[in-house]
């Protein structure tokens, strides 16, 4: 990490893969099994009062905080008629290698140009340990930055004391990248208050991208999934007030995990509220109308605040096509979900989904873009969509399917 972020990476542009070792720099600290010790708190007001977390706070915040990034993609991009933009939420990057295998090799996703990732992990035991925006860079030969949204406390993170335990958003590019910075944004629930320790916020990634003369701000974002609607709409309205204020702001992209559920997952009654409204309107048309039109209806929030600043959704994704697929028996055993939903919410709720084809899909994940970014109507150019079924011998590589869109930027 540095204090000159874009000086760093514009001398790593002419350095060889040997060389970029800054990589691993935030996979190692110094703070060993302290981490551990302020799992103890059981809020985050009281972890900051701690005298233990005093002495340890610059360098807790600069691996909560901070970037990482590193330059692996080869010299001499082509100009081309359009440009592809993936979006894909990893679910920490449990199936490194069916995941790899798929930016690799599928027929679509590996033509990409530029890719957001959402819930990456760094350093978590539950994915090996592996700094997975890292290690997928390398693998692809792309350019990347990954920007940490928390820091996990708890010796059950952690198959060595110094490995630091983060999870965040990355951009991948096969293009240069420049000047990345952050927008962090207000957590939905306190990190602390939760099985899983963390410290921290989501964050939204802004990074320049040269498009071959063209410049483009390309953000990737996760707003919080276990919050309200208009938590959500406040974390956005926050993003873009942000980039419109920045000088010189340039065209804007935007993909990720809006999250938007269409529930209330901030509190149990919030949950229990939004059930109890859903299912007096009918199930076949909450599973039909609200869960995959969430801009039509309880996630309007979102959607306002991209319309009052001048970005567009409509035509950049496959409208009305889930992004999220559990079934009831995966919804009972999420561990992102048990620590929210009692156990007699869990089986109305699958008692509902029986009859239903014990499914739910939500969509969560799009892409927004400010005025001169376009969906490309070239003859080659993919339609936007989302891509579905992607498996290996272990199942589904994520919870969220991955989205395209193929653009142009109007100069």
């Amino acid at each position: 990490m540095t204090m000159d972020l874009q000086r760093k990476l514009d001398e790593w542009q002419n350095k060889s893969r040997a060389e970029l070792v800054e990589g691993e720099r935030m996979l190692t600290h110094k703070l060993g099994s302290r981490l551990a010790v302020l799992s103890g708190y059981g809020s985050t007001p009281k972890l900051l009062r701690s005298k233990i977390f005093a002495g340890l706070r610059d360098e807790i915040d600069r691996l909560a905080f901070g970037y990482e990034f590193g330059a692996y993609a080869p010299t001499g991009v082509l100009t081309k008629p359009f440009w592809r933009a993936v979006s894909w939420d990893l679910h920490h990057g449990l199936s490194f290698e069916g995941i790899l295998e798929v930016i690799k090799t599928h027929p679509i996703i590996s033509k990409a140009d530029v890719i957001c990732l959402t819930s990456v992990d760094l350093g978590l035991a539950r994915s090996g340990n592996r700094n997975v925006a890292r290690s997928l860079a390398i693998e692809t030969e792309c350019n990347y930055v990954f920007a940490s949204h928390y820091l996990h406390f708890g010796p059950q993170n952690f198959a060595k004391a110094d490995i630091v335990g983060l999870e965040g958003v990355v951009v991948l590019s096969r293009l240069p990248l420049s000047r990345p910075r952050v927008v962090a944004l207000e957590n939905g629930k306190d990190p602390m208050c939760d099985t899983r320790k963390r410290y921290g916020s989501p964050k939204a990634l802004l990074v320049d991208v040269d498009f071959v003369g063209v410049p483009l701000t390309l953000g990737c974002v996760s707003f919080d999934v276990l919050s309200s609607p208009k938590h959500r709409g406040v974390q956005m309205e926050h993003l873009l007030s942000s980039v419109r204020a920045e000088p010189g702001a340039l065209p804007t992209l935007i993909g990720g995990a809006f999250n938007t559920s269409t529930y209330d997952a901030s509190s149990v009654w919030g949950l229990a509220a939004g059930l109890a409204n859903k299912a007096s309107r009918g199930v076949d048309y909450i599973l039909d109308e609200h869960h995959t039109y969430p801009e039509r209806h309880f996630e309007t929030a979102v959607f306002h605040s991209l319309k009052k600043h001048g970005f567009s959704w409509e035509a950049l994704n496959e409208m009305g096509r889930g992004t999220f697929h559990m079934s009831g028996e995966e919804l009972a055993a999420s561990a992102a979900l048990n620590p929210v939903l009692p156990s007699w919410m869990v089986k109305s709720a699958r008692r509902l989904l029986r009859s239903h084809g014990d499914k739910i899909s939500l969509k969560l994940d799009w892409f927004a873009a400010s005025e001169r970014v376009i969906s490309s109507s070239h003859p080659q150019a993919e339609k936007p969509k989302v891509v579905g079924q992607l498996s290996d011998a272990n199942g589904r590589l994520s919870t969220h399917d991955p989205i395209v869109l193929d653009f142009e930027i109007i100069s």
